[in-house]
């Protein structure tokens, strides 16, 4: 049985006996070396870590920094998101926002509203202040994947795994539908909104002329998807990160790659430009964060950010500082300094819960899938093969898998060779929950709870 992109897609229902996550891609047949570091004199822009915040109790999927840089909002797996002062480095506000994850967040320029896109199908406008809902934005019929704010904060553009991009007004009305190519990863108007730019799952880059909601130019991009865009403060140069680990810089005005960056070992899931737009900082499943010279293509800087993959990354406006954001559960900020010598991280709260001995919710089943995920993904990093394999895993409440069983028979063929452990046999059902898991020749594991425990 060879699987489709589709099949491993349910409905994202969050509930204790039926719970669908959609894991960020990782590519198994690669090793995690990393780019050594370059000496602090060899550039002038060295980065320390300067804060940890913590308070998330799953991963992170997106960070987004206010105009005044005061104000940092995040948002969660869980349907949450966080406010936090980042001049004390208290968290202000938890919204419940969303049914299921956060995937997207957009600031708007006035620093007044926040935009957050959902696996829940919804868009949502937010007081950035108060913290109170001011809008949904109903019309997707699949996850959306990525929000933009247009820089005259007047309109605001959604991507969605329905292949659609939807461009409203503040109100919820929508003014234009744009079918896209494949599902809808990235989003990123021109600085004059004149432009969209949307990165797609099939490896290609839209630019739409919004005027007339016409699709000018697409370009075939990367070899896999597309999952991020940033695009210079002055227009002239965008950047795309893909699963096939590179980065390339483009000239926006010819639609040609300037440079092609490749150092990550995994996933890149988030790039953004300095506010000069000589300075590019990405994100990878790696676990990295890299700086990058943008207008030479230069790695200037490796960090060994966090202990999980970087799932989004965010320029302050003065470009002294960004920010991580991880499946760890933590937001780093890294001060841009000239020297390289680290100083000590503060951290601003708890540390984050462990798995409870008894799962009785969606976050205890959230955090399961992720320590499923990081086991499936150390486990098969020297595996080759080339069919899509599809197994059901056995996980105990404690996070070792119990037996997994293959769903086609190229799973089952290469089940002698399987390189998980640790097996035994199942004890009893409350103590279990099964994942669908499927691994692709690219290198990519998506793993999606099955089911869970039962009261």
């Amino acid at each position: 049985m060879i699987l489709q992109k589709n099949s491993w897609k349910y409905a994202a229902v969050l509930g204790l006996t039926s719970l669908t996550a959609m894991v960020g891609m990782s590519h198994l047949k690669f090793p995690r070396t990393l780019h050594p570091m370059i000496s602090a004199s060899e550039h002038s822009a060295l980065t320390n870590p300067n804060r940890t915040l913590v308070g998330h109790s799953v991963w992170i999927h997106a960070v987004a920094i206010a105009p005044d840089g005061k104000i940092l909002a995040s948002g969660s797996y869980d349907g949450r998101i966080k406010i936090w002062n980042l001049e004390t480095g208290k968290l202000q506000q938890s919204i419940s926002a969303h049914s299921n994850a956060v995937e997207s967040l957009s600031i708007s320029p006035n620093g007044k509203h926040l935009v957050s896109g959902s696996w829940d199908k919804r868009v949502k406008l937010w007081n950035l202040q108060t913290g109170k809902l001011v809008q949904t934005f109903k019309g997707h019929t699949d996850d959306v994947k990525a929000v933009a704010i247009a820089p005259d904060g007047k309109t605001i553009a959604s991507g969605s795994t329905d292949k659609t991009i939807k461009i409203w007004n503040l109100q919820g009305d929508p003014l234009a539908t744009l079918q896209d190519a494949d599902w809808v990863r990235a989003l990123s108007f021109t600085p004059d909104g004149k432009y969209l730019l949307s990165g797609c799952e099939d490896g290609t880059i839209g630019i739409w002329q919004l005027q007339d909601s016409q699709k000018i130019l697409t370009i075939q991009a990367h070899s896999d998807v597309v999952r991020t865009i940033s695009v210079s403060p002055d227009g002239n140069i965008f950047a795309s990160g893909s699963d096939d680990r590179t980065i390339k810089l483009w000239n926006a005005r010819e639609r040609s790659i300037l440079h092609t960056l490749t150092g990550h070992s995994h996933t890149v899931h988030s790039v953004t430009m300095s506010p000069d737009g000589r300075t590019l900082v990405s994100g990878s499943h790696d676990r990295t964060v890299k700086l990058w010279n943008a207008s030479e293509g230069k790695l200037l800087d490796t960090m060994q950010a966090h202990t999980k993959s970087v799932r989004s990354v965010a320029f302050s406006p003065d470009g002294q500082q960004f920010a991580s954001a991880s499946s760890d559960e933590t937001i780093k900020l890294w001060r841009m300094s000239t020297h390289s010598d680290p100083e000590s991280e503060s951290t601003l709260a708890s540390v984050p819960p462990k798995i409870p001995t008894e799962i009785t919710d969606r976050k205890g089943l959230a955090q399961l899938n992720q320590i499923l995920y990081e086991q499936i993904d150390r486990a098969w990093q020297s595996v080759e093969f080339t069919e899509i394999l599809a197994y059901r895993v056995t996980v105990h409440q404690d996070g070792v898998i119990s037996s997994y069983q293959p769903l086609d028979q190229s799973a089952a063929d290469l089940l002698t060779y399987t390189p998980l452990t640790n097996l035994r046999t199942e004890q009893s059902k409350a103590d279990f929950a099964h994942f669908h898991l499927v691994l692709l020749p690219t290198g990519a594991i998506e793993v999606t709870p099955w089911f869970g425990w039962h009261n």
